[in-house]
């Protein structure tokens, strides 16, 4: 056999390294890998001896040779782009002339690529997202992946702010016309990385910083711009009515299970106008039974280079550990994994904050997670099924930086944390405050549950029984600065979040899944029930001692399959319903305190030792200790048919939620005297600076308006969504395939709050506080369809994507209100009834919201029909590149809103692309 120089030395190489290792009697390993089908060579197939970590790489005739001891059993791999991965077990007694190995090539069938959801009723309504899918797609972050689902749509990923995920809520409803009802959905879904929740319970807003409002995570859910989406196999988003294992959730639960299998190494290279991505993933096995899976990506996004304010990078690092072993009927399970997610904005800055030269801002994100799990099964016993063990820590340490040039103002410096009467000095009347956000939120998970199986009256049941143990905690500093030199002259004290108590909740959950023949059909139904407390809380709060229990049920009914053509067509009806619940954050539960400094007495001197300042503190509490769960009722109803490949999925669904937690604004009448300081005593008389008491006054009072958090929101939503699947079409090697969804989501105020007229009355503030009943509550609709086209040219190597998704038409309208409060407050605290009369009235009508006349007019925005194309092309067996050209084709005529305005609607089409290397 003719060898180049290269291959020789190789040889001589591996020769000398493998004699070190395995001793005497070394002889070689000649092979030839060809192709199953054709009996063609396989060229720069990977050939690795998996128990001593030796490998080689076929050559253009399919061969290769690796050294090894006699005599000796080995695993022999074998991988190569486009086929499939190859174990063998070899014994090689070193006399053999050329061992052949034949590899399976991969099926490029259209049904086997698949680059859409699957709808699913196994654990409720859900769409499953496999890896081919994600690849094809390729997503910049987790918002990408939701136009897979039915109601779902394609949309520039803008990134320069938190992402939320909103499940069967329309896409106008979270716009700000809709603010103080669009956190329960995005707070109610719950995250699951690898069995683990991911959670932000224990974040805290910074109550000063009115510069990093777009930052804060707390009450609001995951970021879906910190989801990363490489090394994931699977995407399961239940919409529908999960199983009693999952709790903390009341809109939705998304799990991502990640690859910790052996892989090729993947780069992903991906760019489009805005941002660049890397990613890097590797599998590798340690040892017999052991994986060890790693993956790092960075993004980097620009969304204007002129203002870095709007860009955003992200540093994502994960190592995963699998280990599993079977003997007999037992097989154990552990996986363990480290993940750290970073963002670092060193050079953003903030319009308001660069005042001055000197002026600056950083934002710095860190956060690491160690997570497991531990199973073991058993195959043959007649009851037990499985124990599984799953565990979590995540620590997040997020700062930020403000170096900013404030204007004094002639204000007060506030030292004091009790209410009362105190002199101060001035701020300066100009000064640089340097400030840090400390934010240090600590979470941890234990969840234990056991499996068991038996059949009772022919009937087969699967029995879950389990436990969840949730903690949150804050150890972060706060708000960091020097009180006398206040980012905000007139910001509260700050606090340290250490001090904050810990959010401690444990949860029991019992179910039974059976199934049942009645005659010719076939019954499904899983069924239990979930309860939730919390633990170690003040018995001042209604929450303290209180448990809420969380029965749900999920039911499937198969009819009898009827022969068409030689296919059986296959009926499903499916039914189900549950309660959700949802415990409240740490900030909700413990919000800060809040000091309402009343300036009595500026006396401002151009001699500085004389100024004096005066001003009386009141504190508020805005604790709401009678806050309950925030809960959620379902009610779905579906069919399914399936015939051959094809299948269709419709479900409808009702979901009702009457405890969900918002912000209202509450009141506190607060006296104090303002003193006259033209009043006092002759500048000339005084070497010290005066006192109140050589001043006139007069007795003033106040109405102070304050947020506080209750369960003052009811949030309905109907609809029905659907998905048909048309399978694989041999003729054009396509796949077909329709979703959408028609949905209504209805928010309405259901507690009523204070508010205060901002106009002034011979300089004095408005004397009045109002109280409504009434919000100005949304009703959004939106019925869309998305019709997309899979072709695969497997000659070319080619898989084009063609999606045309048309949003029929979108509407919104206003709640109606009569714009009048219930009854208003003087600030003796009296309550008047608010009549018809008190609209014309000159001082009272500032309390009256006369409503627009085209307020509560239904707006209608009509067809908009989008048609995008993904193209992925294999260019090697090693390299393949994807291009997406997003609205390439646009229809979207001009329309008169409800205002009689005309509106033009022009988008520009969005495009990028990827690359993709496995080696």
């Amino acid at each position: 056999m003719n060898h180049p120089k290269g291959s020789i030395l190789l040889y001589i190489l591996l020769l000398l390294a493998s004699t070190k290792v395995l001793g005497q009697d070394i002889r070689v390993l000649y092979g030839k890998v060809i192709d199953e089908t054709d009996h063609q060579p396989i060229a720069s197939a990977f050939v690795e001896i998996e128990d001593l970590d030796l490998f080689s790489i076929t050559d253009s005739l399919g061969l290769f040779q690796i050294p090894l001891k006699s005599n000796c059993n080995y695993s022999v791999v074998i991988r190569s782009l486009g086929h499939k991965l190859a174990f063998t077990t070899l014994l090689f007694k070193g006399n053999e002339k050329r061992h052949l190995f034949m590899l399976t090539p991969m099926s490029y069938n259209i049904d086997e690529i698949t680059v859409i959801s699957r709808e699913s009723k196994a654990n409720g309504t859900a769409s499953n997202i496999g890896q081919s899918a994600l690849q094809h797609l390729q997503p910049t972050s987790f918002t990408d992946v939701l136009q897979l689902i039915p109601g779902g749509q394609l949309k520039n990923n803008n990134l320069s702010s938190p992402k939320w995920i909103r499940l069967r809520e329309p896409n106008s409803s979270s716009s700000s016309s809709n603010k103080g009802y669009n956190n329960n959905s995005s707070f109610g879904t719950s995250f699951i990385v690898d069995g683990v929740p991911s959670t932000n319970d224990g974040n805290i807003p910074a109550s000063s910083n009115q510069y990093m409002s777009n930052l804060d995570l707390s009450s609001k859910g995951q970021d879906l711009r910190l989801i990363p989406t490489d090394g994931v196999e699977n995407i399961t988003i239940i919409r529908g009515i999960p199983s009693v294992r999952y709790g903390e959730v009341t809109s939705g639960v998304v799990k991502i299970e990640r690859d910790y299998k052996r892989t090729p190494l993947k780069i992903r290279l991906k760019s489009n106008p805005a941002s660049k991505m890397v990613s890097i993933g590797k599998g590798v096995s340690l040892f017999p039974k052991s994986t060890l899976h790693s993956n790092f990506s960075l993004l980097d996004y620009k969304q204007d280079a002129r203002n870095p304010k709007v860009n955003y990078k992200r540093y994502i690092g994960s190592l995963r550990f699998q280990y599993q072993n079977q003997s007999n009927h037992w097989m154990i399970k552990n996986q363990s994994s480290i993940d750290y997610t970073g963002s670092f904005d060193t050079s953003k800055r903030d319009e308001e904050v660069d005042i001055a030269a000197g002026s600056s801002y950083e934002n710095d994100y860190n956060k690491i997670s160690f997570s497991g799990s531990s199973s073991l099964s058993h195959t043959k016993s007649r009851w037990f099924s499985s124990f599984q063990l799953q565990y979590g820590i995540s620590s997040t340490k997020q700062q930020q930086h403000i170096t900013k040039a404030v204007n004094g103002e002639r204000m007060p410096v506030l030292i004091n944390r009790d209410s009362g009467v105190f002199y101060s000095s001035h701020l300066p009347t100009s000064y640089i405050s340097n400030y840090v956000h400390d934010n240090h939120p600590l979470s941890l998970y234990g969840n234990m549950d056991i499996n068991l199986h038996s059949t009772i009256f022919g009937v087969k049941h699967k029995l879950l029984m389990g436990m969840t143990w949730n903690y949150s905690k804050n150890r972060g500093r706060g708000e960091i600065y020097d009180i006398n030199r206040p980012l905000n002259p007139s910001s509260g004290r700050p606090r340290d979040y250490s001090t904050i108590p810990s959010s401690n909740k444990l949860s029991l959950f019992v179910e039974d899944q059976f199934t049942m023949d009645i005659g010719k059909l076939r019954l499904d139904t899983r069924i239990g029930i979930r309860s939730i407390r919390s633990l170690g809380m003040s018995k001042h709060y209604h929450l303290s001692g209180k448990s809420y229990y969380d029965p749900r049920m999920n039911s499937a009914l198969h009819l009898p399959s009827i022969n068409i053509r030689g296919k059986g067509l296959k009926t499903t009806l499916y039914a189900g319903f549950g309660w959700h619940t949802k415990l409240p954050s740490i900030s909700q539960l413990y919000p800060d305190l809040i000091y309402m400094d009343q300036i009595q007495l500026n006396y401002y001197s151009q001699q500085e030792h004389l100024r004096q300042i005066n001003y009386k503190t009141d504190i508020i509490d805005p604790t709401n200790v009678s806050m309950m769960a925030n809960r959620n009722k379902k009610v779905e109803i579906g069919l399914g048919w399936e015939y051959g490949d094809m299948n269709l999925q419709v479900t409808g669904y009702i979901e009702k939620m009457t405890d969900g937690l918002r912000s209202v604004g509450n009141y506190q009448i607060t006296n104090y005297k303002l003193y006259d300081a033209e009043s006092g005593p002759n500048i000339s008389t005084l070497e010290t600076p005066p006192t109140v008491d050589m001043f006139d006054y007069k007795e003033m009072s106040n109405f102070h308006v304050y947020p506080q958090t209750v369960n003052g929101t009811q949030e309905d939503k109907w609809g029905i969504e659907y998905q048909l699947d048309l399978g694989d079409i041999q003729p054009i090697t396509s796949r077909i395939s329709i979703n959408g969804a028609w949905m209504v989501s209805k928010y309405t105020l259901t507690s009523a709050e204070y508010r205060h007229p901002e106009q002034r009355f011979s300089n004095k503030p408005y004397p009045y506080l109002g109280y409504y009943e009434w919000d100005r509550g949304q009703r959004y609709e939106q019925f869309n369809t998305n019709l997309r086209c899979d072709t695969h040219l497997k000659k070319y190597g080619l898989i084009f994507s063609s999606i045309l998704q048309c949003m029929w038409y979108e509407k919104r309208q206003t709640e109606p209100n009569d714009g009048k409060p219930s009854y208003y407050i003087d600030k003796t605290g009296q309550q008047h009834p608010f009549t018809n009369q008190d609209i014309t009235d000159p001082l009272l009508r500032f309390l009256y919201s006369k409503p627009h006349p085209e307020l509560f007019v239904e707006n209608v925005i009509p067809i908009a029909i989008d048609f995008n194309i993904t193209v992925s092309k294999t260019i090697s067996k090693m390299i393949e590149l994807s291009f997406y050209i997003n609205r390439i084709l646009r229809y979207t005529p001009s329309y008169t809103n409800h205002t009689g305005y005309k509106v033009v609607r022009k988008r520009s089409p969005y495009f990028g692309m990827e690359l993709n290397i496995n080696i």
